[in-house]
């Protein structure tokens, strides 16, 4: 990845892929990597950039994607797992809200 000048937050994003068993190591081919080079490079900057790749990586390496950018798939296991830990927390503030109001009502009557 390095050879490939792939920015390490890339490389960081393939790692948790595949540390989180959503991918292995065999799924990381040198064709795929060099789209990531492709798809990312500047050459304004002549370098290869984080932001234009960053979000399809796990596209391309855990959904097996071929188009580049569409993101129309269900969230990972970690999206999810944060979005139903705040719902969850937010109904508790609101369960809890609503408990304190009908005391106050009640104390106020």
């Amino acid at each position: 990845m390095d050879e490939r000048g792939l920015p390490w937050g890339v490389q960081w994003e393939v790692a948790r892929l595949v540390s989180r068993g959503h991918c292995t190591w065999e799924d990381i081919s040198m064709p795929r990597l060099d789209r990531l080079r492709e798809e990312g490079f500047s050459h304004d900057h002549d370098t290869v950039l984080n932001k234009p790749i960053a979000p399809y990586i796990e596209d391309l390496f855990r959904w097996n994607k071929q188009s580049f950018g569409h993101r129309h798939q269900r969230p990972s296991k970690e999206v999810r797992a944060t979005v139903c830990y705040n719902c969850y927390c937010l109904a508790l503030y609101v369960n809890h809200l609503s408990s304190l109001l009908v005391t106050l009502a009640r104390v106020g009557q």
